[in-house]
């Protein structure tokens, strides 16, 4: 059984750890930061003037710029219209970071090929939870969790 809350029904929540029978595993999907695996920032904060991936009129730039306004941090965004041409940037090096979903940062990382880091910030206060209860037998684990 998987449960949602605070997404909408066709959210994509990525990989949920396995339990034990019977016990639910939580796994939180926020806004965060990743840079590439040379990166010296290892928080918001070392990003301070660094060029941000982010998708122009999104709630990811919305919060990027709540977050670094409300902590001083000085921003430089790199703004794009579509998403796979912001990964792509990304990939190619043409900006220090990028922001989204933690899940979507996971995606792109396994895309990528390389330790990139998912920095510890959480840009927004609206994350996606979910939680996956572990099934005692195949045949019980209807959902594929």
């Amino acid at each position: 059984m998987l449960v949602l809350i605070g997404a909408p029904a066709a959210a994509h929540v990525g990989d949920i750890p396995a339990a034990r029978h019977g016990a639910s595993v939580p796994y939180d999907d926020n806004q965060a930061i990743m840079v590439p695996a040379g990166s010296k920032a290892r928080d918001a904060a070392g990003l301070a003037n660094a060029e941000i991936c982010v998708k122009a009129g999104s709630r990811a730039q919305y919060n990027l710029q709540a977050y670094f306004t409300a902590h001083k941090i000085p921003l430089r965004e790199f703004v794009f219209q579509e998403n796979g041409e912001m990964h792509d940037a990304y990939r190619d090096g043409r900006c220090d970071a990028i922001t989204a979903r933690r899940s979507v940062l996971r995606a792109l990382r396994a895309s990528v090929g390389r330790d990139d880091l998912i920095l510890p910030d959480n840009l927004d206060g609206h994350f996606i939870r979910a939680a996956a209860l572990a099934a005692h037998t195949k045949k019980e684990n209807t959902h594929g969790l």
